[in-house]
């Protein structure tokens, strides 16, 4: 099941069916009792670098969340000139992850940025940061 996302605070996730879904939510009422919630997680100093972006996973929402309580979670952008190219990374990125079967390791999700139609989000879960990163620098 793909779906749209939208990451609110403190690890919590909000799934949407569309964009228009979420920017109903956002003229609710119950969108503004949730903003006393969410303002202080958000440092005033960065407040105009806070942004929302939406992104098309290719797992289900329960995957998601499954690897966002993993411990250490890694989120990468993945950038391309076209659609082409975004693809074949894509299909490779999939392949190095299901390589990658080590205790620790949770799991990759990759999504499609909607603002950004050649632009991917791969999250990674892991159980610590050694088993992320083995070798100390």
């Amino acid at each position: 099941m793909s779906g749209w996302i939208s990451f609110v605070a403190h690890g919590s996730t909000i799934a949407w069916t569309s964009i228009e879904a979420h920017e109903a939510f956002v003229a609710s009422p119950e969108y503004k009792g949730l903003m006393p919630k969410i303002l202080p997680t958000i440092n005033p100093e960065k407040a105009s670098e806070t942004f929302i972006q939406h992104v098309i996973f290719d797992d289900s929402i329960d995957t998601l969340r499954s690897l966002l309580s993993s411990p250490i979670c890694d989120f990468g952008y993945l950038r391309a000139k076209s659609k082409e190219v975004l693809d074949d990374a894509k299909s490779k990125a999939i392949a190095l992850t299901e390589a990658v079967q080590s205790p620790g390791y949770h799991g990759l999700v990759i999504g499609t940025l909607l603002e950004e139609q050649h632009t991917l989000l791969l999250i990674g879960g892991w159980d610590s940061l050694e088993v992320r990163c083995p070798i100390k620098h």
